[in-house]
């Protein structure tokens, strides 16, 4: 319907035969606006500066300002159609749709009834109407001077709109552009016509080109110009050597990048390249590098990999493995022998808020009366159809204000990627950081957690974190989960309480940090540290306040570890070796946050990550752990004995 409807519109504009006759093309506009000029008594009017002839003129009747209704509509961009049968008219356009009777006082307009001030009536077989009422039911504006008797009638036009984008930043000379037009007009007209100034096929030279677009609508109106400017640059140059043409296994290897842009422009590398290989033969190295505008080069080289042993994978990695990043490791781990620790617990109280893990509606999460050193942790997915908020409301019953010090804090997301926000709140909740006070007055409520009621999950969006805080008398706490736009402080008191979904932990638990004391290692040996696996290190015990029943923190997720060496041996590596599946979080060692791993997360079981080397001498280091949310556990901290280097500087890839 609207397809015919539109090619009437075109039919209409093309074969006026009544009325005021074709409208001249100079009034198909360029700018916004439709103005029409008339005065009572003259048989002359203006579209947008250009004269057109009347067959009748408007006039002033009653006191009200009669003007011929083909014209005014048709000026306006409406079609008009004339059913003599029963005298009738019918005004149309894409967004109007008005029905008059020559005689009737009463027409329609998209469908009401509108009332007016005079009948439709014929003068030389031409139909007039109240000026204000074709003006307004048209959606245009209406302007009588007085003195003069001018009548200007003003209606914004929706224009098409011009728009392409390159697929390519830039070309090579000689290159064609890959042009998308995305072109469209606000009213859902067609576009029938594209006038494009400065596109060619081709590009022979260096330099920018300007490219303009305009677009014309089916009513004949075009768009402004939208103008891009395509670069046409020469790409970079790739290039690389190895130091040596042939390497023994596990040897270092020493690439030299010799790439440039034409331009002297920075670029981007990309390696397919190790910085050792272990198995004899030919290996393929590449290197792609790309320019600021998205070119590209490769280069590529072949390497001999002789069949003699310079480092075993084990010795390399450990000698040349990067801090956080994850390394092969295919010894026989649960060998090795375990360090048993001297175990202190703190008696900061741990609020873990996880179950139900998945919302899929408002309520509330946990609830319980705490004071003194609290941590709180808090993991949940929006599975709900609604963007959620999750707050922590702080409830004081007493008569005297209440004081609450958040010392350290770390959120991540929200977010789909689940498994990397473990790494994302750590790093945040480990890093050095200072102290928030907040008071809570004597038998108020408020929204405790800023931090944590500002994140807005959309659904499917997971939000995980950690917050310590000091509360100098007991709160009540209570966890809820609301639409995105409600005030937790009107409607928590409406809310039901979420059940636990059986398979993740709520609860308060009497432990939240433990010290693991260790003495010293022997130089040389390798030892490993169990950590969340239930057995050497034992689940936390706890009360599902809201339940009543006893509950097991399985992980222990939310409490934090302080592993204390109390003397590292000399020339000893510490790794962290997952055993339960993908692991992706942060540890502290000393003041230094190191994520783990820096990129991606690590696989379990043959793979390690590198969380320390030590080549300081024998002295004592703190390391700092808690199972981040996401991820699988138990894990292992590797104490390993680093080989003695052979002297070379050691492998080079530049980045």
């Amino acid at each position: 319907m609207c397809t015919l409807l539109r090619l009437l519109y075109v039919w209409v504009i093309v074969l006026i035969t009544l009325g005021a006759g074709m409208l001249p093309a100079e009034a198909q506009l360029v700018n916004s606006d439709l103005k029409v000029f008339l005065t009572p008594g003259q048989t002359t009017a203006e579209i947008n500066g250009t004269p057109v002839d009347l067959d009748v003129p408007a006039v002033i009747e009653e006191g009200y300002t009669l003007v011929p209704l083909r014209f005014v509509a048709e000026a306006l961009q409406a079609v008009v159609q004339w059913n003599g049968e029963n005298r009738s008219i019918l005004v149309q356009s894409l967004d109007h749709h008005v029905f008059l009777q020559v005689g009737n006082p009463k027409a329609t307009v998209n469908g009401a009834s509108v009332e007016l001030a005079l009948e439709p009536q014929l003068r030389q077989n031409r139909a007039m109407v109240p000026l204000r009422f074709v003006s307004q039911a048209l959606e245009a504006d209406v302007h009588f001077q007085p003195d003069t008797k001018l009548i200007s009638i003003t209606r914004s036009i929706r224009l098409p709109v011009a728009d392409f984008t390159f697929v390519e930043k830039a070309i090579p000379p000689q290159g064609s552009p890959h042009v998308v037009e995305r072109s469209s007009h606000p009213r859902g007209l067609a576009i029938v016509d594209r006038e494009w100034t400065g596109l060619y096929d081709r590009y022979p030279e260096p330099g920018t080109y300007d490219i303009t677009l305009r677009v014309k609508d089916e009513q004949g109106n075009w768009s402004l110009p939208v103008t891009r400017t395509l670069v046409v640059k020469h790409p970079p140059v790739a290039g690389f050597r190895t130091e040596k043409s042939s390497y023994r296994s596990g040897e270092p290897l020493v690439y030299i990048n010799e790439s440039y842009d034409p331009d002297g422009k920075p670029l981007t590398l990309k390696w397919e390249a190790q910085p050792a290989y272990f198995e004899p033969g030919n290996k393929t190295v590449r290197l792609t590098v790309t320019d600021l505008y998205g070119l590209t080069s490769t280069a590529s080289a072949t390497v001999e990999i002789i069949d003699d042993i310079y480092y075993t994978k084990e010795q390399f990695y450990l000698i040349y493995g990067k801090v956080g990043a994850v390394v092969p490791y295919e010894k026989k781990v649960l060998d090795f022998p375990v360090l048993t620790p001297q175990v202190t617990e703190s008696n900061r109280t741990l609020l873990r808020v996880n179950s139900p893990e998945e919302i899929k509606e408002e309520g509330i999460l946990y609830r319980d009366n705490v004071s003194g050193p609290i941590r709180v942790m808090v993991h949940h997915l929006n599975r709900s159809p609604w963007p959620i908020r999750i707050h922590a409301l702080a409830h004081n019953p007493s008569s005297s204000p209440i004081t609450v010090r958040i010392t350290r804090q770390g959120l991540g997301g929200p977010s789909a990627d689940i498994l990397h926000l473990g790494r994302v709140h750590l790093t945040k909740f480990f890093s050095i950081q200072s102290e928030q006070v907040i008071t809570v007055p004597a038998g108020k409520t408020i929204n405790l957690l800023s931090s944590l009621s500002a994140a807005q999950m959309a659904p499917n969006a997971c939000l995980s974190g950690m917050w310590d805080l000091e509360v100098s008398a007991p709160l009540t706490f209570t966890f809820a989960a609301l639409k995105a736009e409600d005030d937790p402080l009107e409607h928590v008191d409406r809310l039901p309480v979420l059940p636990a979904d059986g398979m993740h932990i709520r609860g308060t638990f009497p432990v939240a940090d433990r010290e693991l004391l260790f003495d010293v290692l022997p130089a040389g040996e390798r030892g490993r540290i169990v950590l969340a696996d239930s057995q050497l290190d034992p689940p936390e015990t706890g009360i599902d306040a809201m339940t009543g029943q006893p509950v097991q923190n399985l992980g222990n997720y939310g409490v934090v570890y302080t592993l204390v060496l109390s003397r590292l041996p000399d020339d000893t590596a510490i790794l962290l070796n997952p055993r339960g599946g993908n692991f992706c979080g942060a540890v502290r060692i000393g003041q230094q946050v190191v994520q783990v791993p820096t990129s991606g997360y690590a696989p379990p079981q043959r793979h390690a990550v590198v969380l320390y080397r030590n080549e300081d001498g024998p002295h004592r280091i703190t390391v700092d752990f808690s199972p981040p949310s996401g991820s699988y556990l138990p894990v292992n901290i590797l104490l390993l004995p680093i080989p003695e280097s052979k002297g070379e500087p050691g492998p080079l890839i530049p980045s």
